[in-house]
């Protein structure tokens, strides 16, 4: 007597769907890699006022511009996105400001 397995008859995987999805994840990848470069580039880029270059920085890190002028992260921000400390002083004055009292 022959053992039949249930779906023993068809593919795990039609020939080449995996090679194209292999690709397809590769190029995705790619393309995630890319934009995150241009992100860094922008956050940094003479070309954009410290207010972008800041916005830039808190999206691609998940942070927020921290509201005391002496926090540690003023430093980093301001390294990473080639402003002063004055700089970002200034942008968080300026959200401070936005804030109703």
């Amino acid at each position: 007597m022959a053992f039949h397995r249930p779906f023993d008859d068809i593919p795990l995987a039609v020939p080449g769907v995996v090679a194209e999805h292999r690709k397809a994840m590769e190029r995705a990848e790619h393309e995630r890699a890319a934009v995150r470069l241009r992100a860094l580039e922008a956050q940094s880029s003479a070309l954009n006022d410290p207010q972008v270059r800041i916005t830039t920085w808190e999206r691609l890190h998940a942070l927020s511009l921290p509201r005391t002028p002496g926090h540690a992260l003023v430093t980093v921000l301001a390294t990473q996105t080639r402003l002063t400390i004055d700089q970002v002083h200034m942008e968080q004055q300026r959200r401070a400001n936005l804030v109703p009292q």
